[in-house]
């Protein structure tokens, strides 16, 4: 089912929201459980905040282009964000010898919080 440009509007705001408070959630806990390496800039909280913003913000404007462009919107972004995500571990196997294991698994989660926030919120909104 297509939605409306405000229903997207709409959805993306809580997207951007749920997927922000999600992965801030998730930068506590690995602080509180001491995951978090010393001068890792991309485990800061300034950097965790943006790039979760950027990401989920480019989600909303996928599928505002997929609402529009698509016949079925939903199954599409569905596809589009399992690529993406699988595309944003790629770096992160770079990464492995830099820092230990426990931060490679919390930045597995800062990515995969808002591709599942994403497909989530949109899925259902669109049933």
């Amino acid at each position: 089912m297509e939605l409306s440009d405000r229903a997207v509007a709409r959805t993306g705001v809580a997207v951007v929201a749920v997927a922000l408070a999600a992965n801030l959630a998730v930068r506590a806990l690995a602080g509180l459980g001491g995951l978090v390496p010393a001068g890792f800039g991309p485990l800061a909280w300034g950097p965790v905040a943006a790039a979760t913003v950027v990401g989920a913000g480019g989600a909303v404007v996928v599928y505002f282009l997929l609402n529009r462009y698509t016949e079925r919107p939903a199954r599409n972004f569905t596809a589009v964000a399992i690529v993406v995500f699988l595309a944003s571990l790629v770096p992160l196997v770079g990464q492995a010898g830099e820092v230990g294991s426990a931060a490679l698994v919390v930045l597995f989660f800062l990515h995969a919080a808002p591709a599942i926030t994403s497909v989530a919120a949109f899925s259902l909104a669109s049933s």
